[in-house]
């Protein structure tokens, strides 16, 4: 005896759930349907309420004419059916949880409502609307896969499990190529590619001469892994452009210049009065390892809602900057100078404490920072001494400092 499988259409009500939905459709067994159509709005209970009685049994699952609530997809609420094969996302749902396309592990075919603004699919597979970003290749589509060549960008773990894929060919478009992405598939990357190339079959990161351009009044220029900024004027905010939980969510116009060659930069040089606004400015620079301020020159940081610890994190991040002690042992060196400077050219001192007072809270800066001058810490203990004498000495500027410093 076999099991037939039936399809089956219902339509949810706020006071209607899936549950009550299939009941008076005559379902008696969720288990038995092969196909469901839901149109109406779906709730967290109804994903669970899918997860619990059909996970391996549902094979298609259509929600085109749905309505998701806050048009984005759940993640821990639904962990996926794995016996699903083929899923359609209706035209309202603005966000698509990675962790939700990941647990299908039986998906073959990736559907999407053409009317979608934010998301578009292309023979089974996920992309952002006009193609640009590939997001998610089914994990048990079989065969070879040529990328379309409007593609610029694949997402982290786009083709991540996908035992099944046996080659892609990456296009000359494709400048950025998030983290695990590929797992086995055989690799081969169009000769015009600007930064990524194939080694047996293996991607790999193809080396660059030189790139330059400009910011305003400033030029940056990349050559042998260096990454040089100089002149005058404002490195700008970014988008966050690697946020691993978000999928299609920034612009061309909110990425750096030297973004599509992030994954080259080594060093950072700036040169000049720079001034660093602090988002993201140096987003996806995961192999850079060292910053340099050139010609003693004291860095501007024009974002007054960040403090400069906040500052160093937001406009670095991403980066594995191996000597980030040594990047922030450059306020140590100025600092101490320019606190015993105020001390030698100021008048008088605040009123609500002595003279003495005053140097003491001078000189107990100075002391903090000046310590952070000292060779690389050789323990975790030294370390931690070194973190708490700066947090101690910054927060001494912001409370003795705040109308002059922050």
């Amino acid at each position: 005896m076999t099991n037939t499988k039936i399809s089956i259409s219902v339509c949810l009500m706020p006071k209607m759930r899936l549950k009550q939905a299939l009941k008076e459709a005559g379902v008696v067994n969720p288990a038995s349907i092969g196909k469901l159509t839901v149109s109406g709005i779906i709730a967290k209970n109804d994903f669970r309420f899918i997860h619990k009685n059909m996970d391996k049994t549902l094979i298609e699952l259509d929600m085109s004419d749905a309505t998701i609530k806050d048009n984005i997809f759940p993640d821990w609420d639904y962990l996926g059916c794995s016996g699903l094969i083929s899923i359609c996302f209706p035209k309202t749902v603005e966000k698509i949880d990675r962790k939700f396309l990941i647990s299908h592990r039986n998906l073959c075919k990736i559907g999407v409502h053409p009317d979608n603004s934010v998301f578009e699919s292309d023979d089974g597979v996920l992309f952002n609307k006009g193609k640009t970003k590939l997001i998610f290749y089914p994990r048990q589509k079989q065969g070879d896969y040529v990328i379309p060549d409007t593609v610029t960008e694949i997402e982290d773990w786009a083709f991540k499990y996908c035992d099944w894929l046996q080659s892609i060919f990456i296009p000359a478009s494709v400048t950025k190529i998030g983290s695990y992405v590929f797992d086995g598939s055989f690799i081969t990357v169009h000769p015009d590619n600007p930064t990524y190339t194939s080694v047996n079959g293996k991607l790999a990161l193809k080396e660059i001469k030189s790139v330059t351009g400009n910011i305003g009044d400033m030029q940056w220029t990349l050559a042998d892994g260096v990454l040089t900024i100089s002149g005058n004027g404002e490195i700008p905010d970014y988008d966050d452009c690697n946020n691993p939980s978000e999928v299609g969510h920034y612009t061309e116009e909110g990425r750096s210049p030297w973004y599509p060659y992030s994954k080259h930069v080594k060093k950072i040089v700036f040169k000049g009065d720079i001034r660093l606004k602090g988002l993201f400015a140096f987003n996806g620079c995961e192999n850079c390892h060292s910053v340099t301020f050139n010609d003693c020159t004291i860095p501007h940081f024009s974002n007054r809602s960040l403090n400069v610890n906040d500052i160093i994190v937001q406009a670095f991040k991403g980066c594995t900057l191996t000597d980030v002690r040594n990047f922030k042992n450059w306020f140590s060196y100025k600092i101490p100078f320019v606190i015993q400077e105020f001390k030698q050219k100021a008048m008088g001192h605040p009123g609500h404490m002595t003279s003495q007072e005053w140097d003491a809270i001078l000189d107990r800066i100075t002391f903090c920072f000046s310590e952070m001058q000292k060779p690389f810490p050789t323990s975790d203990y030294e370390i931690k001494v070194r973190e708490n004498l700066k947090n101690e000495g910054f927060e001494l500027m912001k409370v003795n400092f705040w109308g002059l410093w922050w």
